[in-house]
């Protein structure tokens, strides 16, 4: 049966759920293939029945009007009846659209309250939820399930698609091979701490420590499986169907975008996608369907850029809310004792945190709605280029300096504990001996990477004409070293603003990937708004092996 309506009371019947899996993933159980099961003893339906919300998009603030019956059809998928909302203009054009067939598509949202999980005869993970309640209806572009929604019969059989298969790339498998031998170590070392009842400091301290790279490696795991099941994100189709809907489509996109927006805890948004891999996004740019013909796109100019400082610093990726990561604050201690049978002197090392919050920076660009369509040179090439390396920068600057103003993000600069070297009468006056007190600082430490200075490249020029003595000939910085560490540009810095320390022990967390929304209302005359959003924070693990310049 065809969806049927009741103009008069602005209601209509259609499907809202079938038993067709699609790709799910969460921080515990990692991706799976997610099966509901529909049948009066699986779904709990007294929500539908008693005036759930239809919604727009999923979105709590745009109510369109109130189920008001829910059945199990023929043919084993979930319908309901619907009224939409006669005083709301919103709702009436969407009901109007609904009828007439250009709106097609719905979701649903539910509770999931038992889900039983096997291998299909391919190897795929399913995921069968044996008992669930819906609690809201909503009207969709891009649904999760497309074998329900309006204009769909309720009768007609659906036809299991298989997954395509895609080869994964010797690094992927590399990765993979890693996460495993992780997981296998990991049991072992939690099978050997079962074996003891001591709980002492220095345990929970392990216990900490493992638990949060057992975190660490679910995040991991969960992406490659989405890595490992899922096409290539095509940035230029994501765009294209930004800008013309109707003419680009950019399903494929749609879903891999919908995953990453859940799996960080956020929404899923119709106005943008999530990209997971946006390091080389220039790399899509194929340099087809060119306007013009006399137009030297390849001899483009592009605008020079400043440096990046910061090489070493650690990603992770795949959070979820915010991450609390274990950091031991105090070292164990060893001391002769009176006596052989005396006691030990009590030396537990103490265990504190460093949280990491979701922050967000942004960057924006104004474009020719055409040249995303077809640029010369590849317009989408171009300005997420542009807009990603502005996000760099950003990230790259707050990691020296920090950022006190809100959202506070801590840096070298801000961060508590950090060591201080007092120029007091600016670089041009600066010794050797001044540059001599940087190392004192960390050498002191078994650092993980080699520590480095970071400073402007006009700081830089300043001490490679600096003499070290009266007669050695021999200047502060030579070859680009001083003190036997590597200086490091930053374009952003100014001049008296010196970093020093190892930059492997700053952490950037990311939830999602890299945010894209298209705006092509807000502006006039053929140009629409690109707006990338990056949600990260930063923190620095250990202050002390970090030296700032006064």
């Amino acid at each position: 049966m065809i969806t049927k309506f009741d103009e008069e009371n602005m209601t209509a019947e259609f499907t809202v759920a079938s038993d067709k899996p699609f790709l799910r993933s969460d921080d515990e159980n990692g991706s799976w293939q997610e099966v509901l099961v529909i049948d009066e003893n699986a779904v709990n339906l007294e929500r539908l029945r008693d005036g759930a919300s239809v919604l727009f998009d999923h979105d709590s603030s745009k109510i369109i009007g109130a189920t008001e019956d829910a059945w199990i059809t023929d043919d084993g998928k979930l319908a309901v009846r619907a009224k939409f909302r006669s005083a709301d203009e919103k709702a009436l054009a969407l009901y109007k659209d609904i009828k007439e067939g250009t709106v097609r598509n719905v979701s649903i949202g539910y509770i999931v309250q038992d889900i039983q999980f096997s291998r299909s005869e391919n190897g795929d993970r399913i995921g069968r939820v044996t008992q669930w309640e819906p609690y809201e209806v909503s009207v969709v572009g891009i649904p999760a399930d497309a074998a329900v929604g309006f204009y769909r019969s309720l009768n007609h059989p659906v036809k299991n698609q298989k997954k395509e298969k895609r080869t994964m790339t010797d690094e992927e498998k590399k990765e993979l091979e890693r996460l495993k031998a992780l997981e296998a170590e990991e049991a072992a070392t939690e099978a050997e701490l079962a074996k003891t009842e001591n709980t002492d400091v220095v345990e929970n301290a392990e216990r900490a420590i493992k638990n949060s790279a057992k975190t660490a490696k679910r995040s991991l795991a969960r992406v490659e499986a989405v890595r490992e099941t899922a096409p290539r994100f095509d940035i230029g189709a994501a765009l294209r169907s930004m800008c013309d809907p109707v003419k680009f489509r950019a399903d494929n996109e749609r879903k891999l975008s919908d995953a990453l927006y859940r799996s960080a805890g956020f929404q899923p948004s119709s106005d943008g996608f999530m990209i997971r891999d946006f390091s080389g996004l220039g790399e899509a740019a194929t340099g087809a369907g060119l306007v013009g013909t006399t137009h030297r796109g390849d001899m483009y100019v592009e605008i020079l850029r400043s440096k990046l400082a910061i090489k070493e610093a650690q990603f992770l990726t795949g959070l979820v809310g915010n991450v609390s990561v274990p950091a031991q604050t105090s070292e164990s201690g060893a001391d002769w004792v009176s006596d052989v049978n005396a006691d030990a002197v009590d030396t537990n090392p103490t265990v504190g945190s460093i949280t990491l919050t979701p922050k967000k920076i942004s960057a924006v660009a104004t474009v020719q709605k055409d040249l995303l369509l077809s640029g010369n040179p590849d317009a989408i090439a171009l300005v997420m280029n542009d807009l990603i390396s502005a996000v760099d920068r950003r990230l790259d600057l707050t990691i020296l300096k920090g950022r006190a103003a809100s959202p506070t993000v801590q840096g070298v600069g801000t961060a508590t504990g950090v060591n201080v070297v007092t120029l007091s009468e600016g670089v041009a006056k600066a010794t050797y001996q001044d540059f001599l007190k940087y190392g004192a600082f960390v050498d002191q430490y078994e650092m993980n990477g080699t520590p480095r200075f970071i400073m402007s490249s006009a700081d830089r020029q300043i001490l490679k004409g600096i003499s070290k003595d009266a007669g050695s000939g021999r200047y502060i910085c030579e070859d680009n070293m001083i003190d036997g560490y590597e200086v490091g540009i930053c374009g952003k810095l100014a001049t008296g603003e010196i970093y020093f320390g190892d930059w492997s022990q700053i952490l950037v967390g990311n939830w999602g990937g890299l945010e894209v929304i298209v705006n092509p209302w807000r502006l006039t005359g053929g140009k629409v708004e690109v707006t990338v959003n990056l949600y990260a924070d930063i923190a620095v693990r250990n202050p002390q092996g970090f030296v700032t310049t006064k």
